[in-house]
């Protein structure tokens, strides 16, 4: 397999994920700083959720009528200047729009990405390529929210930074003389269908979403309210990225030797487990930092793993040209719970104070190992069922239904 064939979209692909963990994490930070209210940090939240679930529909279109070097280039110019807008402006309503235009691009950018890797790639080197591609984005986007030491959230600095980093993504893709591949292909989603194929995978999807969704809008804020320096915050949110990273193949590999949805009980009570002494510790942090990250790491273990195993269940109960249907049916329902997550943890910040956000997770895993355990005693598995192979898809924030075309598993159809 030859990588440089591969190397300017690789390139790409880092650079946008680099500047995407930066903003990710400056923005509620710079939120919190100016003394925006829980429920205004929440909206902002969902208004990025909104947005990047609104970019998996909208933005094929774009791509039809432009070609996709040409719609790379123009959404890595609109996050640059969206970037760059926030910190002119700083406003709550203001924000919230630029979020939601930066969640539009930011999927269209993986979507285009995704599509050009997926049309260059054969049946024969395709799991190399996407392994390497995760590996590049989830490295890029942990590196990303480190940059958070370098200088004060409060200063222009870090967003010109983010900036930067999305500008440059454009220039790899902008120099290369390979053609354009096949037009993106359309979302299909019937959330009937998926529920009669996969309750369990639906309802997860959904919970999972609203676990993600608090975790990434309000983790920053909850760093800054315990009173974390900005390299502490972005420990803790690497570590749980690490976390996932380190659990998901031993996961999904326990996953695929016996039934799925009793390693689903599994995760859903250690999320509860871990997300319940995260809220118990919330007021006295300070005193053991140690213990506190290393609660975050097995946090993590869950945290990003979970919805991998939605994935998979599904397509084990579909036929395999059905794979990529599913799957982007899973990622909308996902998307929309990560619009619920960030509104149901403002609540709770606003009535019980930092801890919200872990009682909101808390909650989301244990309805998740309670809906498993129902499901595992009213649907038995057939005596002739054979498990796809669970296959490791990254942050599911990043995850679009390209991301699927090009999963591995989608050769078998």
């Amino acid at each position: 397999m030859q990588i440089t064939a591969f190397l300017p979209i690789f390139v790409s692909a880092g650079l946008l994920l680099l500047g995407h963990g930066l903003f990710g994490i400056l923005v509620p930070l710079r939120a919190q700083i100016e003394g925006f209210s829980p429920t205004a940090i929440g909206a902002i939240a969902t208004g990025f959720a909104f947005g990047f679930t609104a970019g998996c529909f909208y933005i094929p279109h774009i791509v039809r009528k432009v070609g996709h070097i040409r719609a790379f280039g123009a959404l890595s110019a609109i996050l640059a200047c969206s970037t760059l807008l926030s910190a002119l402006y700083v406003e709550p309503i203001f924000w919230f729009l630029v979020r939601a235009i930066t969640g539009m691009c930011i999927a269209g950018t993986y979507m285009i990405m995704e599509s050009w890797l997926n049309e260059r790639t054969t049946n024969a080197n395709r799991g190399s390529v996407f392994s390497i591609y995760m590996i590049i984005t989830q490295g890029a986007l942990l590196a990303g929210q480190f940059i958070l030491a370098v200088d004060d959230p409060a200063t222009a600095t870090l967003f010109i930074i983010g900036a930067m980093a999305f500008s440059l993504s454009l220039l790899p893709t902008a120099l290369t003389g390979v053609q354009s591949p096949a037009p993106l292909s359309k979302v299909s989603i019937d959330i009937r269908k998926l529920y009669a194929n996969s309750q369990i995978a639906v309802v997860g999807s959904f919970l999972a979403g609203i676990i993600g969704g608090a975790w990434a809008s309000f983790a920053p804020v909850f760093g800054q309210q315990v009173g974390f320096s900005n390299t502490n915050i972005a420990t803790m949110m690497g570590l749980a990225m690490v976390g996932g990273i380190v659990f998901q193949y031993p996961i999904g590999r326990l996953s695929d030797l016996i039934d799925r949805r009793l390693v689903m009980i599994g995760c859903g009570i250690v999320g509860t487990i871990f997300g319940s002494l995260l809220y118990a510790s919330a007021q006295s942090v300070g005193e053991n930092t140690t213990l506190f990250f290393i609660f975050i790491f097995l946090f993590g273990s869950v945290l990003y793993t979970i919805y991998s195993l939605f994935v998979a269940h599904a397509n084990d109960y579909t036929e395999a040209s059905e794979f990529v249907a599913t799957s982007s049916g899973l990622l909308v329902v996902y998307g929309i719970g990560t619009m619920v997550g960030p509104l149901a943890t403002a609540f709770l910040l606003e009535n019980i104070g930092a801890g919200g956000m872990f009682a909101v997770t808390s909650v989301g895993h244990i309805g998740i190992a309670i809906f498993a355990a129902y499901r595992l005693m009213v649907r038995v598995k057939p005596d002739d069922f054979e498990p796809t192979d669970f296959q490791t898809i990254g942050v599911a924030r990043t995850n679009t239904p390209q991301t699927y075309e090009f999963d591995p598993r989608s050769d078998e159809e």
